[in-house]
């Protein structure tokens, strides 16, 4: 017996949100997670409560992004709602942001989905520049570059 394969379709709210992650990389990061999605989403992430009941969330990125999103089961749909990074106590926090979106009724699917594709298309014609990773989006790259600029250009202290 196979698999039913979801579709999922992004909320232009959650497609916002990924476009707004300045580095490319994470939003690769993401995107592939959501890809995910499409095969067995009731067994991924945790259900939610309280005015986000019927919703779920799914870490991605090394724990620090979620990833908000509904399963309709009779349209065989995944529903991508909010992304973002999780800020207990913010108002920037995903959850507070997800809330919102609900409350608002902002949450209905996009069928355009072509700003995401975009993103992962200019991320595949970049990954393999090796300036990428020195243009302000490497990974385990010095955090104090600007402050220590002229220290690592001409030796000055």
């Amino acid at each position: 017996m196979s698999q039913r394969q979801y579709s999922v379709l992004w909320s232009a709210r959650a497609r916002f949100m990924l476009a707004a992650i300045p580095d490319r990389r994470i939003q690769k990061k993401i995107f592939e997670r959501v890809r995910d999605l499409s095969s067995e989403p009731e067994k991924q992430g945790k259900p939610l409560i309280g005015e986000l009941a019927g919703y779920r969330s799914l870490r991605a990125v090394g724990q620090r992004y979620r990833i908000i999103f509904r399963v309709e089961d009779e349209k065989v749909l995944v529903l991508i709602v909010a992304l973002g990074l999780r800020k207990a106590g913010s108002k920037k926090d995903v959850y507070a942001l997800a809330k919102r979106l609900v409350q608002l009724g902002l949450v209905e699917a996009s069928e355009k989905d072509d700003g995401v594709r975009q993103i992962v298309e200019e991320y595949k014609a970049v990954e393999d520049d090796p300036l990428f990773d020195i243009v302000g989006a490497g990974e385990g790259v010095a955090t104090d570059g600007s402050e220590e600029h002229d220290n690592y250009l001409y030796g000055n202290s």
